[in-house]
């Protein structure tokens, strides 16, 4: 059935997925930006210039678009400088979503939340939606303070944590993206042995995000990959995968960096949960890969 999405961040990292996926599959978009336009020449695609930083502007911008459902990607997900400007942090990350989430419920539409891997704290490997969030950064705190503030304002919210990987646009790199330029230009990789996650591409999660909006789930999921990963095995993969040299890739660590802000450790999450929603399993790494060969080889 055709539903009426209204997409924030559209020109993002996700946007970027995201958008074209719900206009292949015969739904109708509005895709709101606020520096960068994306979608030029999508029939099914408005583009909407919005700050969602003004809460009057952005309810009107919503009562004359009167969508079906309501995707929130957008957010500050620098994590140094969320940690160099909470009070921004809190309003892009916090307040902006809460307002959201109590439009969708004034008006009883649906609201998907994009959350992060963040909020688990890296304290034990392969985190569920049952665990308590442990935050370790500023980021992961608003994020988590916003899960617990869109539920509260509006119960039938659905809430998605991930960690995603896939072709940006030209103004918002990817970690994949980075290793393929590094890659192309055989330059050296550091890459964390001590970091893990549970990367999915950002093609497969615009199809999760798709499925979940149009069920009648609600409540907290983890939207990643079916493999715990570190990103030194990441990157070797992705060599590995597009046929790189994998000799460039430097096992490295954390505390070599001298990161402003905390990182967890660990931010794998099981993704048996929503395996049982979607009646299938999430893809492994190599499955994420695949969905991404044409977006890098063919524009590479």
């Amino acid at each position: 059935m055709r539903k009426k999405f209204v997409v924030t961040g559209a020109s993002g990292l996700l946007g970027h997925a995201l958008v074209p996926y719900l206009a292949g599959e015969g739904h109708e978009v509005d895709a709101l930006f606020h520096t960068h336009r994306a979608f030029s020449g999508m029939p099914a695609v408005h583009e909407v210039s919005c700050d969602l930083m003004d809460g009057e502007a952005s309810a009107k911008m919503l009562d004359e678009a009167a969508p079906d459902i309501l995707v929130h990607a957008a957010g500050l997900t620098s994590v140094d400088r969320c940690e160099e400007s909470p009070d921004l942090a809190a309003l892009m990350n916090v307040t902006i979503p809460e307002r959201l989430a109590k439009w969708c419920l004034i008006h009883g539409k649906t609201y998907v939340f994009i959350s992060s891997d963040h909020v688990t704290g890296g304290g034990k490997p392969l985190f569920t939606e049952d665990d308590p969030a442990e935050p370790v950064n500023v980021y992961a705190r608003t994020k988590a303070e916003a899960e617990l503030t869109v539920l509260n304002v509006n119960p039938s919210s659905i809430i998605l944590r991930t960690n995603f990987f896939g072709k940006g646009p030209k103004w918002r790199k990817s970690l994949s993206d980075w290793l393929w330029d590094k890659a192309a230009s055989r330059d050296e990789i550091p890459a964390f042995a001590d970091s893990f996650f549970s990367p999915l591409s950002s093609r497969y999660l615009a199809q999760v995000i798709t499925d979940m909006a149009l069920s009648k789930e609600k409540g907290i999921f983890h939207a990643g990959g079916s493999e715990r990963l570190s990103k030194y095995d990441f990157a070797l993969k992705f060599m590995d995968f597009f046929g790189f040299d994998k000799s460039l890739v430097r096992k490295s660590s954390m505390s070599e960096v001298g990161l402003s802000a905390p990182r967890p450790v660990d931010m794998s999450m099981s993704v048996e949960k929503i395996e049982r929603i979607l009646g299938r399993s999430m893809p492994d790494i190599l499955e994420s890969l695949e969905s991404v060969r044409e977006d890098y080889t063919a524009h590479g």
